[in-house]
C-alpha cells in the first residue's frame, strides 16, 4: 500500500483496495490526523464528530490544513452522556 510523505497510508489507495474487496460504505473512526487525512483527500460525504468535554492532544489545530475546509450543511447536534455529537453533510 502506498503512503504519504510521512508514512501514513494513502487514503485513495486504501479506498481503492477496499473497493476491490466490495466495500462500498466505510465508517472511519480516529483522531485529528485521520479526520484531516480523509477531509484533505476529498472523500468524505458524511461527517459525525464527537466532542468530549476534555482536552485532547494534537500536533496542529484542526484549521491548520493550509486550505479551506468543505462547507457543511444540515448540521445537527445531540448529546450522548457528557459528549456532544455533531453531524453534518459535507459538500464537495
Amino acid at each position: 500500500m502506498s503512503t504519504d510523505s510521512i508514512g501514513r497510508p494513502d487514503v485513495h489507495a486504501l479506498l481503492d483496495a477496499l473497493w476491490h474487496r466490495n466495500v462500498r460504505k466505510l465508517m472511519v473512526e480516529g483522531g485529528q490526523s485521520v479526520l484531516v487525512s480523509f477531509l484533505q483527500a476529498g472523500v468524505v460525504d458524511r461527517l459525525a464528530v464527537t466532542v468530549a468535554p476534555r482536552l485532547a492532544a494534537g500536533t496542529t489545530a484542526l484549521g491548520g490544513n493550509g486550505g479551506t475546509w468543505p462547507e457543511l450543511r444540515n448540521v445537527r447536534t445531540r448529546m450522548l452522556g457528557t459528549d456532544m455529537i455533531v453531524e453534518a453533510d459535507v459538500l464537495s
